[in-house]
């Protein structure tokens, strides 16, 4: 949260931005008991109220500091290929969120890179999706050690009023609207070598990424359901209607996702991750 606060654009109000996503201000120095899930997400609803240009996730993503993602930053940076890095990444995105996960297709020509959404809605969709692939491609194009080529690229967003930053980047067909966001890149790219490749840090970065996966709970995939229900119970008890609308689930599907995991409402308030929440 820090670190995307200081690429914010000098033109918008950051004093008004941290006063609408409720957080302190400055934004560079929120104490860290505020950068959670719910605060993050806050920030970035209160940005876009402010940025004119529903594409500045894509360009935010891009100037992020490398580090700010610490150990994933580094693991992937350490890495001998771009697939390498690609292949670290999709293993160990979920230290840094539950709601999206990547799906890789190197045996495909060209190989594939697919962004899949888990249960979010439009409006964080059109911010997360850009967000993501803008972190990610802009550093596998300061990694690699000869320029990256992309073949086509899908995003299931709305088509922006203007394209510019996304061809820009990408330099190659693309496509709005779709069901699942996808780069497709050259194998060429896929295996153009790192120029940080460190084959002794990446170990050690690699045994250190399983340490924290083992402290993920094995049922992390019901971590978006959580989320949106401890966020809700910050503004009263929410309703099961309310929480599958935000994950953008028809009411009788949360149920039976919760079910198809070994899980009820019942045993995740039991479990102490939400309480008082309404069945009905």
């Amino acid at each position: 949260m820090r670190a995307l606060a200081r690429v914010l654009p000098s033109d918008l109000d950051a004093e008004a931005i941290a006063a609408r996503a409720e957080l302190p201000f400055p934004l560079v120095d929120v104490p860290l008991e505020a950068c959670d899930l719910d605060g993050f997400r806050r920030l970035w609803r209160a940005i876009m109220s402010h940025a004119e240009d529903p594409t500045l996730p894509f360009e935010l993503g891009a100037k992020l500091p490398f580090g700010a993602y610490e150990v994933i930053d580094y693991l992937t940076s350490a890495s001998p290929s771009m697939g390498g890095a690609l292949e670290q990444l999709a293993r160990y995105f979920g230290l840094i969120t539950p709601w999206f996960r990547w799906e890789l297709q190197p045996d495909l020509e060209p190989p594939r890179i697919r962004l899949i959404s888990e249960h979010r809605g439009p409006e964080e969709n059109l911010i997360f999706v850009q967000y993501i692939l803008g972190v990610t491609f802009s550093r596998l194009r300061s990694a690699a050690a000869r320029p990256l080529e992309f073949v086509d690229v899908s995003l299931a967003i709305p088509e922006p009023r203007s394209r510019e930053r996304h061809e820009a980047f990408f330099a190659c067909p693309l496509h709005y609207g779709t069901a699942t966001s996808e780069v497709v890149m050259t194998r060429a790219s896929w295996e153009a070598p790192s120029r940080r490749h460190e084959p002794g840090l990446r170990d050690v970065l690699e045994r250190h990424a399983e340490d924290l996966m083992q402290q993920v709970r094995p049922d992390d995939s019901l971590a978006p359901i959580r989320v949106e229900i401890q966020r809700q119970l910050t503004e009263g008890a929410p309703k099961l209607g309310a929480v599958a609308t935000a994950l953008a689930m028809r009411s009788r599907t949360l149920p039976r996702r919760l079910r198809d995991e070994g899980s009820t409402i019942q045993q995740l308030v039991a479990d102490d991750f939400v309480e008082g929440v309404i069945f009905s």
